[in-house]
């Protein structure tokens, strides 16, 4: 796994460049919209994809761990990579691995990481899904991010939404 102080290093970097293109675009601060209406993503068997190099999947350890984690992993199909969306009367879903735990917002350290946890059903479980595929916690404006390139075995991290270009920052969902 990586260092934590390398990730806030390579971190610092991305935001900095990305803020210097969305500057330049004319979208400096940029967040994204707060999802309403109807889940955009819905349905059973989803791989999360990377943008950012689209054979690297959000991927559990659900099966064979006490405490799980999630993590990016070469996208193989296998069920700890396949995921359920439900539909949220305000546009966010509970997002439901195979084994039936729900993907989490762990709080603690700085910056937030993405986990699984039985499902509560409560806001730190429910995200949403920006037209550009942003995953984005609903109880807050941040995206769910990894380091481009991406490595197996990296964690999935919650930070500042760098805008619709940043690829670190946009998965595709695959069924």
């Amino acid at each position: 796994m990586k260092d934590i102080k390398d990730f806030h290093r390579k971190s610092r970097r991305r935001r900095a460049s990305a803020t210097l293109g969305l500057a330049a675009l004319g979208m400096a601060g940029f967040a994204p919209a707060q999802v309403t209406g109807p889940a955009i993503i819905h349905g059973i068997n989803q791989q999360i994809k990377s943008l950012a190099d689209l054979s690297y999947c959000i991927d559990t350890d659900d099966a064979t761990s006490i405490t799980p984690s999630l993590y990016l992993a070469v996208c193989t199909g296998r069920g700890s990579q396949r995921w359920t969306f439900t539909d949220g009367a305000d546009g966010t879903s509970v997002i439901v691995s195979d084994l039936g735990l729900c993907l989490s917002v762990e709080t603690g350290p700085t910056p937030h990481r993405l986990g699984v946890a039985p499902c509560t059903y409560h806001s730190d479980q429910r995200f949403g899904v920006s037209p550009v595929g942003m995953l984005v916690p609903k109880f807050t404006d941040h995206c769910a991010t990894i380091a481009v390139p991406p490595v197996a075995g990296e964690l999935v991290y919650i930070e500042d939404c760098a805008g619709p270009t940043s690829r670190s920052q946009i998965w595709r969902f695959i069924p």
